[in-house]
This record gives structure tokens, C-alpha cells and sequence, in this order.
């Protein structure tokens, strides 16, 4: 296991994207003051990140990136039915209809969850050693198992990555502190990498 890349921003990294050909992360980037927001672009191959637009409004979202990036914004944040969709690059922002925007299946590799109660659960409980407070996740692949679970602080949780190779510790990381609760998304694989985001503002890159 390789660290490849590392980078902490200033703002919170709201939301992420892999790309419709798996090449490129797409980061949602907050200032959740100036009510402000980034996009930044890191290619998965040669690992550089840049800066690529800036949203209009607080109220959108990523929907894909496909050489340029597709964008959602609401029009009523009470209403989530009521949105407008854009391409977007540096000094243009075109609306499109729903059916011009381009999905497709990528290649990300998610962790199951496993829920309190359930065997599975249980038997990661048990291999830990631990009393797990909250559901947890768990990817098996290339004879590695990588788990995220939490442990309880006080009233709140602390979020933890572990990485296991041939049943051996080979990696551990405190990921998130402070948390209320059970988050989705704590990791993905994509092309061999192994991704995720630490206390909301860094994210890393391991090759495994």
C-alpha cells in the first residue's frame, strides 16, 4: 500500500464524482460562510489537481463529468423536483435538458454495510475485538479486506479505516472525529486506488 496523493483544503469537500471514464475525480468544494463553491478536477493518472469552474449558486450539485462537468441546481430548496440542469466549464455555464447529460456505469468498487444485528456484523465485531456502536463497511478485494467502523467519544464517534492484508494490520487510520452518527461513503476503490476523505477537507489517494 502506496500513498500517491494527499491534499487538504481550506473548505469542506462536499460531495465527489468519478468520472464517466474513470479517469478523473470531480470535488465539490464549500466555503460554508461565504456560502461559496469550487470544483476541482484530479486526474486518477498522472495524480494533478486543478481548478476547474466555480458554481453560480449554493443550491447545486454535480450530476457527471464527461469532459465537461454537469451540474444540477434547485430552484426551490423546498421543492427537489423543481431543478435546472448546466454544462459547465471556467467561463460558461449552458443550461441542457436532463436528456443531454451523460451517464454511465463507472467502475467504483463500494464497501457493503453491514448493519448492527446482522451476522456479518457481528463477525467483524468479533475479528476486532471490539463493541461496534454503529453499522460498518467492508470491501474484500485482492485477498485485502478494508473496513471503516466507528468507536463511541463521549456522544459522539470517532470514524476509523482499517486495511488488512492476508489477515495482518497493515494500515489505520483515524478518519473523521466528532461524528453524530453512522455516514455512508466512508471509501471507494477505482482502478486499484483506494480513496477517501479525512475530517471533511483532506483526501487521499493509495495506490493498493
Amino acid at each position: 500500500m502506496k500513498l500517491l496523493f494527499q491534499n487538504q483544503f481550506e473548505d469542506i469537500i462536499w460531495s465527489s464524482v468519478i468520472s464517466n471514464d474513470n479517469h478523473f475525480l470531480i470535488l465539490d468544494v464549500r466555503n460554508e460562510v461565504e456560502k461559496s463553491i469550487e470544483y476541482y478536477k484530479l486526474s486518477l493518472d498522472s495524480l494533478q489537481l486543478t481548478s476547474i469552474a466555480q458554481a453560480g449558486s449554493w443550491w447545486s450539485m454535480i450530476e457527471t463529468f464527461d469532459k465537461q462537468l454537469f451540474i444540477s441546481e434547485y430552484q426551490d430548496e423546498k421543492d427537489p423536483n423543481n431543478k435546472k440542469f448546466y454544462r459547465v466549464d471556467p467561463a460558461d455555464k449552458i443550461e441542457v435538458s436532463l436528456r443531454e447529460i451523460p451517464y454511465s456505469e463507472n467502475a467504483i468498487i463500494q464497501p457493503s454495510i453491514y448493519e448492527p444485528g446482522s451476522e456479518y456484523f457481528k463477525t467483524v465485531g468479533e475479528f476486532l475485538g471490539l463493541e461496534l456502536p454503529c453499522a460498518c463497511e467492508y470491501l474484500e478485494i485482492d485477498r485485502k479486506i478494508i473496513l471503516s467502523y466507528y468507536l463511541r467519544s463521549g456522544k459522539e464517534f470517532e470514524r476509523y479505516l482499517l486495511l488488512l492484508e492476508e489477515g495482518k494490520k497493515v494500515f489505520k487510520e483515524l478518519q473523521d472525529t466528532q461524528m453524530k452518527g453512522f455516514a455512508s461513503g466512508s471509501f471507494f476503490v477505482v482502478n486499484g486506488l483506494l480513496i477517501f476523505i479525512k475530517n471533511r477537507n483532506e483526501i487521499f489517494v493509495y495506490a493498493i
